[in-house]
This record gives structure tokens, sequence and C-alpha cells, in this order.
């Protein structure tokens, strides 16, 4: 809970808000340390030299939201009559997330098509609880830069995007954490060439 932004403002409202010990000093809540994040709920807090209460108003010791990530994906086939085609992260931009004040990692997306069958999958570095996912619904991937096939007309278009939900019904219900789950479906799917970047939104 952020602290007011005006009024009266106590040590150990900031004590409540960020932690620490008694006795309570100032000194223990410069920006950038062990108690108080480089976040921008805090940009009014100085990182060294004077330091007052007022600086505090309207602080907060919550992480903000990030749900987008980006990366660059690689694109391989098989070829043939009949091929494979895989599609993978080749490196990450930006692989972290933030909701709930809980963190999460990617480590790679993934589509693979052979033939009519198309499977995609988001995994991440660690299990992520499943409270990081509550109040989201929805995942959507797109590709600004792709080069997407219309297969009804034959024409190329420039750019696509792709959602899906964030934890489909197949997913084992009640369970604590999740180390993936089904993406969008990108890929030979639309008839994508390549594209980069990818853009991951969580909503």
């Amino acid at each position: 809970m952020a602290l007011p932004n005006s009024g009266a403002l106590s040590l150990s409202s900031i004590q409540g808000e960020f932690g620490g010990s008694n006795p309570i000093s100032l000194s223990e809540y410069y920006r950038g340390g062990p108690l108080v994040g480089s976040i921008s709920n805090t940009s009014n807090i100085p990182s060294s030299g004077t330091i007052s209460v007022s600086n505090f108003y309207g602080t907060s010791s919550s992480i903000p939201a990030d749900l987008q990530a980006r990366c660059n994906l690689s694109y391989n086939t098989t070829g043939g009559k009949f091929p494979t085609t895989t599609i993978q992260t080749a490196n990450w931009i930006d692989s972290s997330m933030n909701h709930n004040n809980i963190s999460a990692s990617f480590l790679r997306i993934k589509t693979t098509q052979a033939g009519i069958s198309n499977q995609s999958t988001i995994q991440y570095n660690a299990a992520v609880p499943v409270a990081f996912f509550s109040g989201l619904s929805t995942i959507t991937q797109s590709q600004p830069n792709a080069q997407v096939l219309d297969f009804t007309n034959g024409n190329t278009n420039t750019g696509y995007t792709s959602s899906a939900s964030v934890l489909p019904p197949n997913y084992p219900a009640g369970a604590a954490s999740y180390s993936q789950h089904s993406s969008p479906q990108v890929g030979s799917l639309y008839g994508i060439t390549n594209g980069n970047p990818c853009i991951i939104n969580y909503s």
C-alpha cells in the first residue's frame, strides 16, 4: 500500500511500507539500498546525500507490473514435401515480467508444426506461482515486421497478432505453479517467413 501524498507521515509508517528494524533511521531507506528498490514507485527518494521524510510522500514498495517481454525468433524447416517447421527463441531482448509482486522469467517460446498439427508452448526458467496469473486472462504475441502469407488470396502482408488463454482449461486445476503452458500459435500456421522482434503481452 502506498504511503500518503500529503499530511502526517511518520518514520513508523515508512518502516511499515519498506521494512527495517528499530531504532528507525532514515539512512536505512536510500533508494537502491537493501530496503528500497530502484523502481518507479520510489523515484522521489534519493540514493545518497540529504534525505527527509518528505521524500517518501506517495512512494511504495510494490513492484510495478511488467507484463511485456521481447525476443528474436529463429525459423527452421526440414524442407521436403511434408516438412516439420520449428520457430523458437533465438535470443531474449527482455525476458522478465512482474505481476502481483511476483517475478517470472521466460526460458523459451516454441512452435512446432508437422503437417496440419501445430503445437505452441511457453516455458519459464523456473516454476511460476499461480498467483502471478491471477487477474490475467490472455497472452498476445505479435511480430510487427513479419511477412505473413494470407492463404485465402495468396497475398503477403506485414505483421500479425495472435492470442491465447493464459491458462487453458486443460491445465491442472488447483496447481500451485506452472513451468510452462500453451502459447498463441505462430509461425508456419500463418505462413510467416521471418520477422523480429516478437512481442509477448499478458493482460
